[in-house]
């Protein structure tokens, strides 16, 4: 009797034990033998902030002209431009200046004023429009090199000391840029010797032009991403990070030169875009929305996002439809702060690619919450919110004029996945952790583990 009720004893066991029955064991979240840190229980909810519009700006050499016409101000509201960094005080002396706040509070569009030449001081300050609630601040300079440095921290203060609510703002040159222009032995150097001598400014900005090609009667003839781009991306947003000051970067939407190819596709826009934001960018400003004066680096087959006439181009549609798959997510991204970039090697990708991952100093190379593998080379920014949820933004790193599919595997400690892509929300459900995805040419998306 006593050995039977032992046998039963032990059936119960191996039962309850089979079944998953285990007391917590069901309740116990994330997967099975993951070596990975659990990611946090609960879909997050940003539904808070939706309907936030990510800041979207563009250069604007129309100072050239002598009005703003309201069509251009209505096309680059219809693209969804919702700043001008260009409104240039030395090239709108006296009545003209006053004729040019008119027109930008008559079509309520914000704006930054340039200074090109003028100082704060004896010829701006004290101007009624630093008050407007158009005026988001000023552009001190564009390309500075470091002997200027000094002037400009003395002028950005002044102006924070009486505005202080108003953006403090200077745009800075790219890491190709010559010794000579930047004033410093090193890109490196010209980010540290700012960040010591401007401290005064609100944020960071440079620009960088990543499609390089040549073109011929508006014909692209040869294409390729420049291979510094990444590597002044990680300076910059490295540094931003080290002062807690928002990044933001210009778009490429026009060719010019010799060597800047014109997009082709949307996807060469959005491709910019989403590269730029695994770095953590806030802001994107594009160059151009009117197309600049002929002559110099700008030929008749150079086009903006306007023409000469200020009609919409083939550019302008690419970088509306870029602007709005933007701001069907960038509610959520802006909720996120900024970490490191993993860069995921293609398995069957080409040097090119590798390449400018190569020449990045600091990257995730691996990570406690994720793993990842593709075919073709992708970037993926790493991000954290104030709850403790990790977000990912995932771009396909590929020249869009490749046309290459990337085909992405990521594992997590999660069962579901919130996934931003192409204009779409979606829970997807990842029962073994494993996040497959297929991203096209331009592609990218923004995605979050958490555990139901």
């Amino acid at each position: 009797m006593k050995f039977k009720l032992m046998a039963l004893l032990l059936v119960a066991v191996i039962t309850f034990t089979a079944t998953g029955c285990v007391p917590g064991e069901s309740d116990r979240p994330g997967i099975k033998g993951s070596k990975l840190v659990l990611a946090p229980v609960g879909e997050p909810d940003y539904s808070a902030y939706e309907g936030n519009e990510f800041q979207i700006g563009a250069w604007n050499p129309t100072p050239y002209r002598s009005v703003y016409p309201d069509k251009m101000f209505a096309h680059a509201k219809d693209a969804g431009i919702n700043f001008l960094c260009d409104f240039r005080a030395a090239r709108n002396p006296g009545s003209q200046f006053q004729k040019r706040v008119e027109e930008i509070e008559r079509n309520q569009m914000r704006t930054f004023i340039n200074l090109s030449g003028y100082t704060y001081e004896t010829d701006v300050r004290g101007n009624e429009f630093l008050d407007s609630e158009y005026c988001m601040g000023i552009n001190f300079w564009d390309e500075p090199g470091t002997s200027q440095f000094p002037g400009l921290e003395t002028a950005s203060k002044m102006f924070k000391e009486d505005h202080p609510d108003k953006i403090s703002y200077i745009n800075l040159l790219p890491n190709y840029a010559s010794r000579g222009q930047l004033g410093a032995d090193s890109f490196q150097e010209y980010i540290d010797t700012f960040l010591e001598e401007v401290p005064s400014v609100d944020l960071l900005s440079y620009d960088f032009y990543p499609l390089v090609g040549q073109m011929s009667g508006g014909e692209v003839l040869s294409h390729s991403v420049w291979q510094l781009w990444l590597y002044s991306l990680e300076v910059m947003a490295t540094a931003a990070k080290s002062v807690d000051k928002d990044l933001w970067v210009f778009i490429q939407n026009m060719s010019f030169g010799v060597n800047h190819r014109s997009p082709q596709s949307t996807a060469d826009i959005t491709f910019q875009n989403y590269i730029n934001m695994c770095f953590g960018v806030k802001a994107i400003q594009y160059f151009c929305l009117t197309t600049p004066t002929l002559g110099g680096e700008f030929s008749e087959w150079d086009l903006a996002m306007l023409d000469r006439d200020m009609n919409p181009t083939a550019n302008f549609d690419y970088v509306k439809q870029a602007n709005q798959e933007l701001n069907t997510f960038s509610y959520v991204y802006e909720q996120f702060a900024w970490e490191n970039v993993m860069p995921i090697y293609g398995s069957l990708d080409n040097a090119l690619n590798t390449g400018a991952f190569d020449m990045l100093e600091n990257p995730l190379m691996s990570s406690k919450y994720v793993e990842a593998s593709a075919d073709f080379s992708v970037l993926i920014g790493k991000f954290v919110d104030d709850n403790g949820y990790n977000g990912y933004m995932l771009a396909n790193y590929s020249d869009p004029l490749d046309f290459q599919d990337a085909n992405l595997t990521m594992n997590f400690n999660a069962n579901r996945l919130l996934v931003f892509a192409n204009g779409t929300k979606e829970v997807v459900e990842i029962s073994d952790g494993v996040y497959e995805c297929n991203l096209i040419e331009g592609e990218g998306r923004f995605v979050i583990p958490f555990n139901a």
